[in-house]
């Protein structure tokens, strides 16, 4: 697997530690922390990997960041996948509040595979290919 590019707005960060999500959740692992602050600047993410159909699983979770605990809001982020150019799965609006959601897709004959999220402290964790 390669990476074909890579696109991390200022605001979003690669994460080498645990996250604490808005409802108490600790996730480790690696990752993605897009926008920074609650109610300050929105981030963007598109990263691009080339899979050549080696791969059968993809998992990770997406989750709102402590930042949110004790706010509200119906639309922190989305985050979209697309797989040979495709869209197939769309996380919709993101509330506040929502607990982590996890995310696990087949890859069988896949071949490019695209992540793209915006958000305001919205974590992607623990992606992984798995063979």
């Amino acid at each position: 697997m390669s990476t074909t590019s890579k696109n991390l707005s200022s605001e979003t960060k690669e994460l080498t530690s645990s996250f604490k999500a808005s409802n108490g959740d600790s996730i480790n692992g690696n990752g993605f922390i897009i926008g920074q602050g609650a109610k300050t600047i929105p981030g963007s993410l598109k990263v691009e990997y080339n899979l050549n159909k080696d791969y059968k699983i993809f998992e990770a979770v997406i989750a709102p960041s402590e930042q949110w605990t004790g706010k509200e809001d119906k639309n922190i982020g989305m985050v979209k996948i697309y797989q040979n150019g495709h869209l197939i799965y769309d996380s919709g609006n993101i509330a506040s509040n929502r607990d982590p959601i996890p995310v696990r897709l087949s890859l069988v004959d896949v071949n490019q595979f695209r992540i793209e999220a915006y958000g305001r402290e919205l974590g992607l964790l623990n992606a992984k290919f798995i063979k």
